[in-house]
């Protein structure tokens, strides 16, 4: 669909060559009405943005836009602004979620570098993320999931997150009582927050 078909149709204008030239009404698309619902959106949201993730008061979009039941699906073009409130539904899914996943992956990023300059220096391995400091960081990077200082297992090299799960597995991706599909772990690779914990490996 072209912009000028998009915007024909949520004008209530007919163009050829769409679905029958068939138009809405234009409620179904009220444009200041959804700026309106997204900044009010966002302004609950960004107070929470300097909060651990497990202290994040979340706001679920579609009880704040008051969209309705999608169990009526054919009643849904009747509604005021439907299509507003569906693309803000869309666009906020998990957005502090996402803000606090790319805290994490910014600070797990500062402690690789740091702990490789440090190895280049002192010629060995840290045994604590505290010996990073104050030479090569200024504190240890808070893990944006529980406010606590990021995890470290030496023996294995790498540096974690607890992640939603909330829960210090020692440097392992998933639970020890889970059975993760081959899909599961293949995934964690390309993005370490899918995992229970987020694991990120500073030396093989």
């Amino acid at each position: 669909m072209t912009f000028n078909n998009f915007h024909a149709f949520i004008n209530g204008y007919p163009r050829d060559g769409f679905v029958g030239s068939i138009p809405l009404p234009r409620y179904v698309f009220l444009p200041n009405e959804t700026q309106l619902l997204w900044a009010n959106y966002f302004r609950t949201v960004i107070p929470n943005l300097s909060r651990a993730y497990s202290e994040v008061q979340r706001s679920d979009p579609i009880e704040f836009v008051g969209l309705p039941s999608l169990s009526t699906p054919l009643a849904l073009p009747f509604y005021k602004n439907i299509f507003g409130k569906i693309m803000i539904c869309i666009l906020v899914h998990d957005s502090s979620l996402r803000y606090h996943e790319a805290n994490g992956t910014l600070a797990a990023t500062k402690i690789i570098i740091a702990s490789h300059l440090f190895e280049r220096t002192t010629g060995r391995r840290p045994q604590t993320l505290d010996e990073l400091v104050p030479d090569f960081l200024p504190s240890v990077p808070l893990d944006p999931f529980d406010g606590a200082p990021f995890r470290y297992n030496p023996d294995k090299g790498v540096i974690y997150s607890v992640n939603t799960s909330l829960k210090d597995l020692g440097g392992l991706v998933f639970a020890p009582d889970t059975e993760p599909k081959e899909w599961q772990l293949e995934r964690t690779k390309d993005n370490p927050w899918k995992g229970d914990n987020a694991v990120f490996q500073i030396w093989e």
